[in-house]
């Protein structure tokens, strides 16, 4: 991705920005994907942030 340049199977993507994300859940990753998103153990006043959702959505 530093080069702005990354690709999935056969497609290769151009992007001028991107944000990743590292971390650890303690959560059966699985079982939160069926019983809600995965930013649900994040403290309530990021994951409710609609601003910050929309930012690193879009």
């Amino acid at each position: 991705m530093e080069s702005g340049e990354f690709s999935r199977g056969k497609e290769s993507i151009r992007a001028d920005g991107s944000v990743v994300m590292i971390g650890n859940f303690d959560v059966d990753v699985e079982h939160q994907q069926r019983i809600v998103h995965l930013f649900g153990p994040l403290p309530p006043e990021v994951r409710d942030d609609t601003a910050f959702i929309d930012c690193i959505h879009a």
